[in-house]
């Protein structure tokens, strides 16, 4: 007997990666949320399209709508963090001040006499902890708290 289900198709990563989709998560967040590469999530969800015959995202949410009680119940939200500020260490706030005023990394390297590889690295920590993906965006995060406090 043919299964009408189309969600049998997918693997369990697969099914999880739709879920995310269903509940309109962007592939960043997907990555985020599983732990893998963007690229990683990208490629689950073209195989989600492609095995529910899906042209995009949001008909693929359509084709899974009658399933989706089948599929995993989303996870609890982790209570937000108020100052997301706190996860950095002292280094790392005084390279993110000097990042928001503009400076390169050779000229924070100089004021704080560090090599530039070690901001690079403090940079990548600061925007990975922030959940940002560029100076700008964290710029808007620390305006955003200064604007609140």
């Amino acid at each position: 007997m043919h299964n009408l289900n189309p969600l049998h198709q997918l693997t369990t990563r697969e099914r999880e990666v739709l879920r995310r989709i269903h509940d309109g998560q962007s592939t960043r967040q997907i990555a985020n949320a599983l732990a893998i590469s963007p690229a990683t999530a990208r490629t689950h969800a073209y195989n989600v399209l492609l095995k529910l015959g899906a042209r995009s995202r949001i008909h693929a949410a359509a084709v899974a709508t009658p399933f989706t009680v089948r599929l995993r119940p989303p996870e609890p939200a982790p209570p937000p963090t108020p100052d997301p500020l706190v996860r950095l260490t002292h280094r790392e706030r005084d390279v993110l001040a000097y990042m928001i005023e503009g400076l390169t990394r050779v000229r924070i390297a100089e004021c704080l006499r560090l090599s530039p590889h070690t901001v690079r690295t403090h940079a990548r920590n600061i925007l990975a902890k922030l959940g940002v993906h560029s100076t700008l965006e964290a710029a808007a995060v620390v305006r955003r708290l200064s604007q609140a406090s």
